[in-house]
């Protein structure tokens, strides 16, 4: 449900980000860059989808696959039902990292 309601949030968010930063209003893209970041949609937004489809895939795959087949093996079941919350934690981080950078840039 939390999940669905950042979706929706993001995917909101997404064509204000893109129109400010078109029209050259980078401060305004800083302020709601919070809340985009937070949904992994401010690169798409900003003309860099191959780092957001990275953040993506960080969430969905790069994270989770290693961590769900090394944590059951050190931890038996839990293992399994701790890779998910970590892997989302790695993934903010990174993305959180490439937000900073490219703010920076803005």
């Amino acid at each position: 449900m939390v999940s669905a309601i950042f979706n929706a949030v993001s995917f909101g968010t997404q064509p204000i980000l893109g129109y400010n930063y078109g029209a050259g209003n980078t401060d305004r893209v800083t302020g709601i860059s919070c809340v985009a970041f937070l949904c992994f949609q401010i690169f798409p937004s900003i003309g860099k989808g191959g780092i957001g489809a990275a953040v993506f895939l960080s969430r969905q795959v790069f994270f989770p696959l290693p961590l769900i087949l090394i944590f059951p093996l050190l931890w038996g079941i839990d293992g399994v039902l701790w890779a998910g919350p970590i892997a989302d934690g790695l993934s903010g981080i990174s993305a959180l990292f490439l937000v900073h950078k490219e703010m920076k840039k803005l």
